[in-house]
């Protein structure tokens, strides 16, 4: 992408005269009551009209893990403001029945945090303390930052702060995954570095063997992706994203060495079974390699030519079944988790509730949200959107009332009215939703099982998406218009794997998706 330099000019008492030729600019009139008119203008006196938008996020994929008695399981179930905090635990014991309810730290993001479960049965989360001014915050404060551990122990169904335990390591993607060797092993970023960052620690006698940098430095930023990879003798990271190479630390000496690289916009992506998918450019047919003890090797066939080494995971009983369609709290502070035993899920003849029993959660706080966004509508009512992945409200100046439409875990940008509908699009892939608001919200409603949740694009979801923009390239949406053919014109940008922007329309009325992104 090529940089320009604009040059600023600022001009001091000059206007464009009314009725003056292109390009002549005349002098100014003077406006002697100038200084005077904002102190003898009536005073605007704010108006306090309640909360528009309260919501907190809740975890829609609750983990699982085995409790010491070998036969049953603690659901971990996470609730949070924002990447920051306030967060919270609800560890659910499906032994006992038992809730327990624990505050994690603020300013560590339980989103994207790494997690594994140990060979002694420990379920090991690690997050780095760096959001949101995180970093400049400690710095002022003299704390440490890093990759930080936390340990849950199904025994007491507590989670345990460990502290930092890599310093200066951070990054929004940070996977752990059990070694063979029964240590885990982490990646994060560092971002003066500008390269991903490996380490392995010891749950067995707590040491930590931090591998430091790895791989090429990125000058655009460098971002430790999803995957994480380890065999008898290789640590397999992938550094990214523009352009992305697959690395490979030796466990034992610590050297690093790239094995595969992309070109521009290609992508990485690393799969079970220790292999690894590589689209060298965007648009290009997807590659395969077994991944084998610092080895990239071209796939052939879909057997492996050497086994996968295993992880000394401990003994696990069947899983439960969940549903976690009602998980988030209703306007009292109240959710349902429901799970069903595997023995009921497997059962020929299950009972008439399909041997469903369900878990209460109470007392989830809820908080007031920053709103975003603003619609007029025709009527006089203004429509506002939360900010972050949440939803919205509808405010009716006549009534002073706000009422809170429902979920939409899409985090936007753009925000219109249109012939009565509202439309808004932002992130991720700059997928656009259209809300009628003289008809009830059904999307992303809770459901028990055995119900059937509405389909974000059928006719009965409202509000109703209508696609997005990945064949873009785009991942935010940042403005929106409708145009006068009636098409709805929006421009957005790709970040991350893809720097660049876009400008993309939907036709209301057939609603085709089209889009521009190459020069």
């Amino acid at each position: 992408m090529r940089r320009r330099k604009f040059i600023k000019v600022s001009a001091v008492g000059l206007a464009v005269g009314a009725g003056a030729a292109p390009g002549i600019l005349r002098e100014a009139v003077p406006l002697p009551d100038v200084k005077e008119a904002p102190a003898a203008a009536p005073r605007l006196e704010p108006e306090a009209l309640g909360v528009a938008v309260r919501g907190v996020l809740a975890t829609d994929a609750s983990t699982l893990v085995p409790n010491p008695d070998g036969r049953t399981y603690d659901v971990l179930q996470w609730y949070y403001e924002d990447y920051s905090g306030p967060t919270w635990l609800y560890a659910i014991d499906l032994g006992s029945g038992q809730v327990k309810r624990q505050r994690f730290p603020d300013k560590r993001s339980i989103h994207l945090a790494g997690a594994a479960l140990g060979p002694d049965g420990k379920y090991y989360l690690v997050t780095p303390y760096h959001y949101y001014g995180a970093v400049r915050e400690a710095a002022r404060l003299g704390a440490p930052t890093g990759m930080e551990l936390f340990v849950y122990d199904p025994a007491t169904n507590t989670l345990e702060a460990r502290g930092v335990i890599v310093p200066g390591l951070h990054g929004e993607r940070r996977p752990l995954t059990l070694g063979p060797d029964g240590k885990l092993y982490g990646v994060g970023s560092y971002s003066k570095e500008g390269r991903v960052g490996v380490y392995a620690y010891d749950p067995r006698t707590h040491q930590v063997r931090d591998y430091g940098p790895v791989g090429p430095a990125h000058k655009g930023g460098v971002w430790a992706d999803w995957g994480l990879s380890v065999d008898e003798t290789h640590v397999y990271t992938l550094s990214g994203f523009t352009p992305y190479y697959l690395v490979a630390v030796d466990i034992a000496t610590g050297a690093d060495t790239v094995l595969l690289e992309t070109q521009a916009g290609g992508e990485m992506r690393l799969r079970s079974g220790l292999s690894v998918e590589v689209i060298e450019t965007h648009g290009a047919k997807p590659r395969t390699y077994w991944l084998h003890r610092g080895t990239a090797v071209a796939k052939t066939s879909e057997t492996r030519p050497w086994p996968v080494p295993k992880a000394p995971q401990p003994a696990s009983p069947p899983k439960p079944e969940l549903h976690t369609g009602e998980v988030r709290p209703d306007a009292a502070g109240r959710a349902r988790l429901w799970y069903r035993p595997a023995r009921a899920a497997a059962g020929a003849a299950p009972p008439a509730d399909g041997g469903w029993q369900a878990i209460v959660l109470e007392g989830i706080e809820t908080y007031p949200l920053r709103v975003k966004l603003l619609a007029g509508l025709p009527d006089g009512r203004i429509f506002c959107k939360a900010e972050g992945h949440y939803g919205g409200s509808v405010f009716d100046p006549r009534l002073g009332r706000f009422t809170e439409t429902g979920y939409c875990r899409t985090e936007d940008y753009a925000c219109l009215a249109h012939a009565g509908k509202v439309y808004w699009t932002g992130y991720p892939s700059g997928e656009v939703w259209v809300y009628d608001p003289n008809r009830p919200w059904t999307h992303a409603r809770g459901v028990p099982p055995g119900g059937q949740a509405v389909d974000k694009r059928s006719a009965a979801s409202n509000p109703r998406s209508l696609g997005d923009f990945h064949a873009q390239r785009v991942s935010q949406m940042l403005s929106a218009a409708v145009g006068a053919d009636g098409k709805l014109y929006l421009c957005g940008w790709g970040v991350r794997a893809y720097k660049g922007g876009a400008f993309c329309w939907v036709d209301l009325k057939t609603e085709a998706r089209g889009g521009l992104w190459q020069p």
